[in-house]
């Protein structure tokens, strides 16, 4: 054989070196696609679920009057108030395939535990459980709907804020014209008034109990994509 036709080969050594390579490449960014694809299935899931809660308002205001003249219960402590109102304003119009009173614990994204709660929990057709409860705005002095979100396929024995869980909200506003759903209406918060303050609610997200609501603002109010600024790791 010829030096120049030995040359046409490769040594161990070579094949040895390019593979390292490779294994150095993919170590470093397959665990970035993976966490970027679970990101956008989480962006996705939490966007439909949006869209869910948003499609119900509009569906029971066309067959029980705007949302503002509803019989909104005036006590957040009313629980079988606030079942009648859920079975006759939101349950007619969501595809809810089962339900049971159950609790699950949620964690914040440190690992400690955020909180442990007994809810009636619906179980939506994707798969998607939502947990409802009325709450107070003392800075308005509004009452408001308070939806728990637990998002599909995730593990239900450790959920994690921000993460697994989120929450919105279906609100009043306090001049008593307009309904919205939003991740957090408490305190008239706003979009605006995330940006203008981001470092806290950043933090609030990771450590906040029930940051869910702020997590869920944080991936809102940026068009539904999760910022690389986001506190919770993927």
């Amino acid at each position: 054989m010829s030096a120049q036709a030995a040359r046409l080969g490769f040594t161990l050594a070579e094949v040895l070196i390019t593979l390292g390579i490779i294994g150095i490449v993919a170590a470093l960014t397959i665990p970035q696609l993976i966490s970027g694809y679970k990101k956008r299935v989480v962006e996705t899931k939490l966007q439909k679920v949006h869209s869910i809660l948003s499609q119900a308002v509009r569906l029971s205001e066309a067959e029980n009057d705007v949302a503002v003249n509803w019989n909104w219960p005036e006590s957040v402590v009313d629980e079988e108030g606030r079942n009648v109102f859920f079975d006759k304003y939101f349950k007619p119009y969501m595809k809810i395939v089962d339900e049971e009173r159950t609790y699950f614990i949620v964690y914040k994204p440190d690992g400690t535990r955020d909180y442990t709660e007994w809810h009636t929990y619906y179980k939506l057709f994707d798969g998607t459980f939502i947990s409802f409860y009325i709450s107070f705005d003392v800075h308005r002095n509004v009452y408001y709907a308070s939806i728990e979100v637990i998002l599909p396929g995730t593990n239900k024995d450790y959920l994690i804020s921000g993460k697994d869980y989120f929450n919105f909200q279906i609100n009043v506003s306090s001049d008593k014209t307009a309904v919205s759903v939003f991740p957090s209406t408490y305190g008239g918060l706003t979009c605006e008034g995330i940006s203008n303050n981001l470092n806290y609610f950043v933090d609030k997200c990771k450590t906040a109990t029930q940051g869910g609501y702020y997590c869920t603002a944080l991936i809102y109010c940026n068009g539904w994509k999760i910022p690389d600024y986001y506190p919770v790791r993927f």
